[in-house]
């Protein structure tokens, strides 16, 4: 028997096969897009935190997946009991070998669903700090004053102090004047131009700033994002 019969007699008895779990494949792709986007539009204005609502895709997209790859599988002529037990054999040990991923999934999971902080939040951890950007299952990325990214993976936050500032922080800001300036003088314009400026509030009378947090030596004020 030639190469190109063996070819042809595959080709006739497996190709339909190949074809129909290809087909299937596809059709499951497209539909966890569509039903992923859906159900993005749909929790949009009901939950009202993007990394719940992100996570909530996802595993709905997965889910659609792995049915269509498990029928694309069926298709083939795989039984599929033994699979999903050897799978689940195979899950045991990949759960030791990728340990550190896991516990950035489950710490992420832990984060998403206890809110320690959010996205928008100041927070400050680990001697690093930044704005929140993402939270996601893996790691947590911050945005820092000199806009360069900071990505901590979740299981190092876990368990951590955390010093959350919110959506508005207090900003310590040096200014440095000469000697012979008129101190006065010098903390009447700072005052100005930290009043002047709309998103500094003032964190004890809890309103627009009016009289400024400057103090002689720490010039203090509250700075909102």
């Amino acid at each position: 028997m030639t190469a190109k019969d063996i070819t042809l007699d595959l080709v006739i008895r497996y190709g339909f096969q190949v074809l129909g779990a290809i087909i299937i494949l596809t059709v499951g792709v497209l539909l966890a897009r569509w039903i992923g986007n859906f159900t993005n539009r749909w929790l949009e204005p009901r939950v009202k935190e993007p990394p719940m609502r992100l996570l909530m895709v996802r595993a709905i997209r997965i889910l659609v997946l792995m049915l269509a790859l498990l029928v694309a599988l069926d298709k083939f002529g795989f039984q599929i009991a033994p699979l999903v037990a050897a799978i689940g054999v195979a899950g045991v040990g990949v759960g030791f070998a990728f340990q550190g991923v896991l516990g950035n999934i489950v710490a992420g999971l832990s984060i998403i669903f206890t809110k320690p902080y959010r996205v928008g939040e100041y927070i400050e951890l680990l001697n690093v700090h930044g704005q929140v950007v993402t939270i996601e299952l893996f790691s947590t990325k911050l945005l820092q004053l000199d806009l360069s990214r900071v990505v901590i993976p979740n299981r190092r936050i876990v368990g951590e102090i955390l010093h959350n500032y919110g959506t508005k922080r207090q900003l310590e800001l040096k200014v440095g004047v000469s000697y012979s300036a008129n101190v006065d003088e010098v903390l009447v314009i700072v005052k100005e131009v930290v009043a002047a400026n709309d998103s500094t509030v003032d964190r004890r009378c809890g309103r627009d700033q009016s009289e400024s947090g400057v103090v002689q030596g720490h010039p203090r004020a509250i700075s909102g994002e």
